[in-house]
């Protein structure tokens, strides 16, 4: 059946946590015997989920069959209410639904409680008065029944997962009662016979079963500072715990967020150490968020900064024709060395040469790069450790190529540490802030775009 989530809205009211996904003990009236031919023919239907919602939180996927709740995250399980409970072995008793858990998709869909015990998917309850499973069940007034509230505390994630993030599947099924500690129980086929069979009719709707993600908080942690514009963090959790993707990160000033901070070591993962640096100095706003926008905020205090803005444009080129791309710096005020490593879309461009070395800086010449591949390695020391000084905009050298691309294609050029670790230092081997702003060359047919206003990495300060 196909489901939707219906519109998202905030939740006006208190989540019923005693109907919510709790996992409870499964019981039984009297001993469990598995059961021959039952007497009856079993009607029971769990019926169908019509929607998912309203729901609070982060997450922006809760389409079936995975919906991902970040922690804190609660969602709404709309039953369609065409439950049938013809074949309630003692109508005495209202009976219900409850959805029960399992670690991979369900495969046994009845018709009898010693049928959906062998399903290999259930998640193991080793509770000896139960049944052999959890389940929770679902509200319980004539007009909620199957009816739910999913939501993501951290505790499924202790009790079943070591605190780990984890994926759950669930079912809607059928139960003959609840018992005074609201747990599902099944009864005997015939009331008055103790050795009739034990939930002698058991429906679970395997076809509406739907997976949640459980994810832990997005944390960070440990955030470090230095006089060199750099500082580090420590981020975990959120949905790259799960499956070992990557976070966005910002790092913004609090007082203008036009201002950025630059990520200096490369994608962060969960439990990674993020290293960055910025332009000046202030608070800075650290946001993280995943592909699923569970995501948390830190501010850093970066008190001193001395940073030089390494810096490549943007250029438009004709297809097949070449293209000499400069690298220029900003702030380079008494540097005795640097290194990096330069970047770019082999697809799109061809290398050629490095060309148009400084006069001002002694000793920068071929000698100080090396390609490979897609990487410009560059490394320059002043040999007599002395610090030099630029003024800004002041071209280090241009890396030229050619256009091998399709028409439309850009191929971004950017600074990291992939072949050459990031490093700029002063002539007493003092640290100094590295602040890159990466540009990209885009075949074009229009030559005369050819110098693309270059958006600015910061708004200086006057």
């Amino acid at each position: 059946m196909k489901r939707f989530l219906s519109a998202l809205f905030a939740v006006c009211c208190t989540i019923p946590t005693a109907f919510a996904q709790q996992p409870l003990s499964v019981r039984t009236d009297g001993n469990y015997i598995a059961p021959g031919n039952a007497r009856m023919e079993c009607l029971n239907e769990a019926g169908t989920i019509a929607n998912f919602g309203p729901f609070s939180g982060q997450s922006n996927d809760l389409t079936p069959d995975t919906l991902y709740l970040c922690l804190g995250d609660s969602v709404f399980v709309n039953h369609a209410g065409d439950y049938n409970f013809q074949s309630d072995p003692n109508g005495n008793t209202p009976a219900g639904i409850s959805y029960i858990f399992y670690g991979q998709p369900p495969t046994v869909a009845g018709p009898n409680l010693a049928a959906v015990r062998t399903d290999p998917s259930l998640v193991p309850n080793p509770d000896p008065a139960g049944v052999g499973f959890f389940a929770a069940p679902s509200l319980t007034n004539a007009n909620n029944i199957g009816d739910i509230w999913f939501f993501n505390d951290g505790f499924l994630q202790n009790a079943f997962n070591g605190g780990d993030p984890f994926i759950l599947w669930f079912a809607p099924a059928t139960y003959d009662r609840l018992n005074a500690n609201g747990e599902p129980v099944y009864e005997p086929e015939d009331p008055n016979d103790p050795g009739s069979p034990v939930g002698p009719c058991v429906d679970v709707n395997i076809a509406d079963a739907f997976a949640v993600a459980y994810l832990n908080a997005i944390q960070i942690t440990n955030a470090q500072n230095s006089a060199d514009c750099q500082g580090s963090f420590l981020v975990t959790g959120g949905l790259p715990e799960l499956d070992g993707g990557a976070f966005t990160v910002d790092i913004a000033l609090a007082s203008d967020p036009s201002v950025k901070g630059s990520i200096t070591n490369g994608s962060a993962n969960h439990n990674d150490v993020v290293q960055f640096s910025v332009p000046q100095p202030g608070d800075y706003v650290i946001t993280v968020e995943d592909e699923k926008s569970c995501g948390a905020t830190a501010t850093v205090t970066m008190n001193t900064c001395d940073a030089v803005t390494f810096e490549i444009p943007f250029r438009n080129v004709l297809p097949g024709q070449s293209v000499c791309v400069p690298v220029t710096v900003d702030n380079f005020n008494n540097v005795a060395n640097f290194q990096f490593t330069i970047s770019w879309d082999a697809s799109v461009l061809s290398f050629n040469n490095v060309q148009n070395f400084s006069t001002t800086l002694s000793d920068l010449t071929a000698n100080n790069v090396n390609q490979t591949n897609n990487d410009l390695g560059v490394a320059w020391i002043d040999l007599a450790t002395a610090g030099n000084t630029l003024p800004d905009g002041e071209v280090l050298f241009e890396i030229c190529f050619t256009a091998v691309g399709m028409l439309g294609e850009c191929a971004p050029i950017d600074f990291n540490g992939s072949e050459v670790e990031i490093e700029v230092g002063g002539p007493a081997s003092n640290p100094i802030g590295f602040i890159p702003v990466d540009g990209k060359v885009c075949i074009s047919a229009a030559p005369f775009f050819a110098d693309l206003v270059h958006p600015s990495a910061y708004e200086k300060s006057s």
